[in-house]
């Protein structure tokens, strides 16, 4: 595992949320010896590990905006693992990703009505934002 403090900022493969994977590939879409990580730190910043044996320290990392690691995920993990973290997959722009920072114990409310619910984390903070902000349209339209 790396930890690597790039400006000012500490980024550790131990401590930090592991996301999903994705390949390395070459310019021509081969697949190369190297994999790369999305992982998430407590304050909720991303950050991307891409190792590959060439490389001496084992990994690179490469901090993320939230919007630029929801389009990696997107397009680099696999169903499962996307929709284990950040919910269903959008379609037709029908939704929109935003970033919020939940206190812990919210967290595993929030993560305890999903599963009770059988509904993504996304699902359910829908409805209860619905419930608050649109009363008597609680169900997706």
């Amino acid at each position: 595992m790396l930890k690597k403090v790039i400006s000012a900022k500490v980024y550790d493969t131990e401590t930090a949320r592991y996301v999903g994977e994705g390949l390395t590939r070459g310019r021509s879409g081969e697949d190369k010896d190297g994999s790369r990580k999305l992982y998430q730190k407590k304050t909720g910043e991303f950050f991307l590990c891409t190792s590959k044996p060439e490389y001496p320290e084992g990994c690179q990392i490469r901090p993320m905006s939230s919007e630029e690691a929801y389009d990696w995920a997107l397009r680099h993990l696999d169903e499962e693992s996307f929709e284990n973290y950040f919910g269903k997959r959008p379609e037709d722009d029908e939704r929109f990703a935003v970033e919020i920072y939940l206190d812990p114990d919210l967290e595993k409310a929030v993560r305890t009505a999903a599963a009770r619910e059988e509904l993504d984390i996304s699902e359910c903070i829908d409805r209860a934002l619905r419930s608050v902000f649109l009363p008597g349209k609680e169900t997706e339209p």
